[in-house]
């Protein structure tokens, strides 16, 4: 996977920190096995002295608007497809299995994000030390200030570089703990 290198930039000591460190995917497993969607932000941990991936987490109303989404959008990949050979005769086609596989997946995740919200008592962390002293503030959101140094943090493009990432699927348990990595994103 290639994407456009896009990175914050302190104005004052210049030092640079990438969004790849929000790259792949991240989920949390429930008791029962179900992975959960883990949405997550580039913040400053006190703890690390830098901007890190940290726990982005959304309003139960925000959920259940995705999982009704989810839902839609699993019915309607369910649905067989009308289509025609030589613009003459229709004839049904039944639904993508790829469409319905993904769809399936989404509905399954959002149904386990929605649950995973009524288990978490403690509030977000950085996901690379686990601590809780974080800043609530995406990276990303103006203005940002440097927490060592006092400059302002601005987001840049550089249009002319794309960076190649091996996607990783990092497992945490419900309180953020780090689990695992996955070998293969399911």
């Amino acid at each position: 996977m290639s994407i456009p290198h896009v990175y914050l930039k302190c104005d004052l000591c210049e030092e640079e920190w990438s969004q790849g460190a929000l790259v792949g995917r991240c989920s949390y497993e429930l008791p029962d096995g179900r992975l959960a969607d883990l949405d997550r932000m580039l913040s400053w941990c006190n703890s690390c002295q830098t901007y890190v991936p940290v726990e982005k987490f959304q309003t139960r109303e925000k959920l259940d608007r995705k999982l009704a989404s989810a839902l839609k959008n699993f019915k309607e990949a369910q649905i067989p497809v009308e289509s025609r050979i030589l613009g003459l005769f229709k004839t049904m086609k039944n639904p993508d299995p790829d469409r319905l596989k993904y769809s399936q997946r989404n509905f399954e995740e959002a149904q386990a994000t929605r649950d995973w919200i009524d288990l978490r008592k403690s509030p977000p962390r950085c996901l690379c030390c686990g601590s809780q002293d974080i800043s609530p503030k995406s990276a990303f959101k103006s203005p940002e200030y440097h927490h060592n140094c006092g400059g302002m943090v601005t987001s840049r493009e550089n249009e002319n570089l794309r960076i190649a990432y091996v996607l990783q699927h990092k497992i945490y348990d419900t309180e953020g703990n780090f689990l695992r990595i996955e070998k293969k994103d399911s």
